[in-house]
């Protein structure tokens, strides 16, 4: 068994909290109890809104030199265009990772954790501090 003397006073302090504080038995709320019937239409608008006959972009940002950048040209190679057979899907960032970007809004450690692969190909880290990231997170990497 691995619960310690830690984990038994903790299994033992909520046992006595459900005692002190009951929960009381209270029904989900329906839709039409969270969103307003304009809310519900202005949602709609927005969802429509973003649906796209075409592919949607690799790229987050609109490159100087689009066909001569090496990392656009190997996607375009492999065909990775995001269709929605692909089983791998691109997201090319060439900006540094920051909270106050408009594009993408995310710490680098907050992008980290939601990706399943980091590639990272870098000339300017010889020491491959970010697939060490990577691995504490417990993301594969190349």
């Amino acid at each position: 068994m691995l619960l310690g003397s830690m984990g038994v006073s903790f299994c033992s302090v909520f046992f006595s909290s459900l005692k002190i504080y009951p929960s009381e038995q209270k029904a989900i709320p329906a839709p039409e109890e969270l969103l307003s019937e304009e809310d519900t239409v202005l949602l709609k608008r927005r969802i429509f809104a973003l649906k796209r006959n075409t592919l949607p972009p690799i790229t987050t940002h609109n490159m100087v030199d689009d066909a001569g950048d090496p990392v656009l040209n190997q996607i375009r190679r492999v065909k990775l265009f995001n269709a929605s057979h692909d089983r791998v899907k691109i997201v090319f960032h060439p900006d540094f990772l920051n909270s106050n970007n408009p594009i993408l809004g995310l710490d680098y450690e907050e992008f980290v954790r939601g990706c399943h692969l980091g590639v990272f190909p870098s000339y300017y880290e010889p020491w491959g501090y970010t697939p060490a990231e990577c691995t504490v997170v417990s993301n594969s990497q190349m």
